[in-house]
């Protein structure tokens, strides 16, 4: 059949190609050369420089937490006085880890493995630091909890640590008052500040510029408190070592810690952001609070005994510490003629054993519970133990 519009057709062709010439040039305009197309996606990446490739992706998926899973919180009570404590020590650990220690500690040893399959106690991935570990532990162990667990990780001797204690494990967990733990329900481990206190994961402030993170806490939040905005900061003292009461986890039934464990599980944030975020939300969900930054002299006088006369006191021990710790640096990496080194090392040598006789005095005032308890503004009364 013949075409009956041919001049129609042509016409329709001539426009097509009209427009298509007209968009081309407008490509050619916006796109510019091969040059500066790789310039425009040289910049785009520098826009992401330091955000983890995680970030880009979608955020965890969920559809709430468990109906009437929300945390019941009271405080507790310690034992009467001839009376003991269970206490469990829980850790993540790889195959590589000397963990030998955790045999002078008075406490049932729960190491979870991260990377050894056919390890009897493992986590389901390596994902979240020590934070899958712990939330594994409570979700095995939930019906047959020790009085008290003890959460830390599998290095005995860390900056970690307090330097109180020359940065030694077994020393914080042998001092560790089992009456603060059931009293408060949750202990953090380290009573320095910094890092962690104050605003160490802000949502605006003092953290708030440093993306992952922040993005890291909007996700873990949206998904533990969906509706809910997220608070202007968590803090508490850096770095993921506590101990819990059996009544204060209880205070969250079993299903809700499977929840959190599950936000690990799915999240497609990397494993030290997920671990990070959870490093600053303990003390949420042990205790409800968003800050937790107890005066550092208090903290070391109830938790562990250590009753320095007052803040000032603390903070020339921190003084005399670092001072070794400068001389030290000195000795070991600065060029130093032989009579320098001896003033240097008879000065740190003077220094130390400053630091030990106001060490033993704290000891020894620790060892009166009247003095804990004024210390930490808490009643107390004759008979009373620590």
């Amino acid at each position: 059949m013949r075409d009956s519009f041919p001049s129609l057709r042509k016409t329709s062709k001539f426009l097509i190609l009209a427009l298509g010439g007209v968009l081309l040039l407008v490509l050619a305009f916006s796109i510019g050369s091969p040059r500066a197309w790789a310039t425009q996606d040289h910049a785009a990446s520098d826009v992401w420089r330091g955000v983890t490739e995680s970030l880009r992706r979608p955020k965890s998926k969920h559809v709430g937490p468990p109906k009437g899973s929300e945390p019941n919180y009271v405080a507790g009570s310690p034992k009467a006085n001839n009376q003991s404590y269970t206490r469990g020590l829980v850790m993540a650990r790889t195959k590589s880890d000397d963990v030998d220690w955790v045999k002078a500690v008075a406490a049932k040893p729960y190491l979870y493995s991260v990377d050894d399959p056919t390890a009897a106690l493992r986590t389901p991935i390596n994902k979240g630091h020590e934070a899958m570990a712990y939330l594994t532990y409570i979700i095995d162990n939930y019906n047959l909890l020790p009085d008290i667990s003890i959460f830390m990780h599998s290095h005995r001797h860390s900056h970690h640590n307090n330097q109180v204690f020359d940065g030694d494990a077994i020393e914080m967990i042998r001092h560790l008052s089992n009456n603060r733990v059931m009293r408060q329900g949750y202990v953090n481990l380290r009573c320095l500040h910094s890092p962690g206190c104050p605003h160490v994961l802000a949502d605006e402030g003092a953290f708030g510029t440093a993306i992952p993170m922040q993005d890291g806490l909007r996700d873990m939040w949206d998904y533990i408190f969906p509706g809910k905005p997220p608070p202007y900061a968590l803090e508490q003292p850096c770095c993921a070592q506590f101990a819990v009461s059996k009544e204060r986890i209880w205070a969250t039934t079993r299903a809700r810690y499977i929840y959190y464990r599950d936000w690990l599980l799915q999240t497609e944030l990397d494993d030290y952001l997920s671990g990070r975020v959870f490093e600053y939300t303990w003390q949420l969900i042990f205790k409800g609070l968003t800050s937790d930054c107890e005066d550092e002299f208090i903290c070391f006088c109830d938790v562990y005994g250590i009753c320095f006369v007052d803040a000032e006191e603390l903070n020339l021990w921190m003084a005399l510490f670092h001072e070794e710790e400068r001389i030290q640096y000195r000795l070991d990496e600065e060029p130093v003629d032989k009579k320098e080194r001896a003033a240097l090392t008879k000065r740190m040598r003077d220094y130390s054993h400053e630091r030990q006789e106001l060490k033993n005095t704290a000891l020894s005032r620790g060892q009166r519970p009247e003095i804990r308890a004024e210390v930490s503004h808490r009643d107390w009364y004759m008979g009373d133990g620590f």
